[in-house]
């Protein structure tokens, strides 16, 4: 996963990002829009990394959002992120779109043992899980 540079198309601190959320089951995808106010640069001009804040949820159920070169990592609650009515999801997807540039993918497994970690409740994903080398289509597209 390449990071894109600051002040890029890809950069989300003037773009903004757009995250959508599926499982592997049969279900809709959640679309999310992440505007770019709660968006920050860290790191260097030569290892770019971008964070996303909204602790109070003010723009969606998204609480936070980390980007940097070999890892993507979010986190969020509440009804509007994604239903897990169908459990279990089995894997979970998320594409994220930072700014009009770089399109990244994350697909991961529930995280052991899926008894309690891939609910009706909630949804934990298995910590570095593997790239894909494809990312899932997005239901309905």
């Amino acid at each position: 996963m390449t990071v894109p540079s600051f002040d890029s198309a890809g950069d989300p601190t003037t773009g903004g990002a757009v995250l959508h959320v599926y499982g592997s089951t049969a279900g809709e995808a959640v679309t999310l829009s992440l505007p770019a106010a709660y968006w920050s640069r860290s790191g260097s001009a030569t290892k770019p990394s971008y964070r996303y804040s909204d602790k109070r949820r003010a723009s969606g159920p998204i609480t936070s959002v980390a980007v940097k070169d070999g890892s993507l990592r979010l986190k969020g609650k509440g009804g509007a992120l994604y239903s897990l009515a169908g459990a279990p999801q089995g894997t979970v997807t998320v594409r994220l779109q930072l700014g009009n540039g770089v399109m990244l993918c994350a697909v991961a497994p529930s995280k052991d043992p899926t008894t309690s970690n891939d609910t009706t409740a909630k949804f934990t994903g298995a910590r570095h899980a593997p790239a894909s080398a494809t990312c899932p289509l997005v239901p309905g597209n």
